[in-house]
């Protein structure tokens, strides 16, 4: 199994927020049917980030069956098509406004990945890293991704996790891009990668 673990020194949601805010007050089944009082937007946006950031982690960590489908859209970027068994976000422990992410992944298509997302960021520079401690018989894309593919499934995920590793730069300027698409400013501060 492997972890995604995201550490952003901060995040900005406020016109997701607003987004979100303005559908419940169209569609007040969103909030379990409570009509939220007109201003509710402008009085979260005054509220500092760390308490912003506390109230909206606990209710994703009480509804984390709403928002993962959202986080596997995200990560569809990373891995490909996942399943993720777990999330979790916790708020402050790096700093007052830090946010820490934590996706456990049930499944992922490995040999999806290696055809699909490898290619984007794959680079024979980096390869080195990569295949610490294993042999391909080149770090030719070609060759690394035959080598990957012939792995057992735990071979395969430690490598998935190196690759991620490997080009953990280019994944998060990606994913903060992509957050920035959707209407959210993420300050990623670093992303791990562990194989359980």
């Amino acid at each position: 199994m492997i972890k995604l673990i995201l550490e952003c020194n901060s995040i900005d949601y406020d016109a997701y927020l607003n987004e979100v805010l303005q559908k419940a007050a169209e569609h007040p089944e969103m909030t379990g049917g409570i009509k939220l009082p007109k201003g509710t937007a402008a009085i979260l946006s005054h509220l500092p980030k760390k308490a912003k950031n506390e109230m909206i982690a606990k209710a994703i960590n009480s509804h984390t069956e709403a928002a993962i489908p959202r986080v596997q859209q995200l990560l569809y970027h990373v891995l490909g098509p996942v399943q993720i068994r777990s999330f979790h976000i916790d708020c402050g422990t790096l700093s007052k406004e830090s946010v820490v992410m934590s996706s456990e992944i049930a499944h992922f298509d490995g040999n999806i990945y290696v055809d699909t997302i490898l290619p984007r960021y794959y680079a024979e520079e980096t390869a080195g890293r990569l295949f610490d401690g294993f042999n391909p018989p080149s770090y030719r894309l070609e060759d690394a991704q035959a080598f990957i593919k012939e792995q057992d499934e735990k071979n395969m995920q430690l490598l998935v996790a190196k690759s991620i590793s490997s080009n953990k730069e280019y994944i998060i300027q990606m994913l903060e891009n992509k957050v920035r698409g959707q209407g959210m400013d993420m300050d990623i501060r670093n992303l791990r990668v562990m194989v359980k």
